[in-house]
């Protein structure tokens, strides 16, 4: 399953939000910052059957925060 992010812009928030979607386009997971600057994440129904090897779910989750933190540093600028 090949898996990729995109930026999923809410209102009123610091750092933008990334969802986690498969090759269906289904997401599975959203992840960012809070404005405290917190890593949240937040389990969709798509990933009620999904499964993935842990060291690969951290590597994903990290690749999530780091581009969110990436983008708030760059549009700040």
């Amino acid at each position: 399953m090949k898996l990729r992010y995109r930026k999923f812009a809410p209102v009123h928030r610091e750092y933008p939000i990334f969802e986690l979607v498969n090759d269906h386009d289904v997401t599975l997971l959203d992840v960012g910052l809070n404005d405290e600057g917190v890593p949240e994440i937040a389990f969709h129904p798509g990933a009620a059957s999904w499964i993935v090897d842990v060291s690969e779910f951290e590597r994903l989750i990290k690749e999530g925060v780091e581009e969110g933190v990436d983008l708030a540093k760059s549009s700040a600028t």
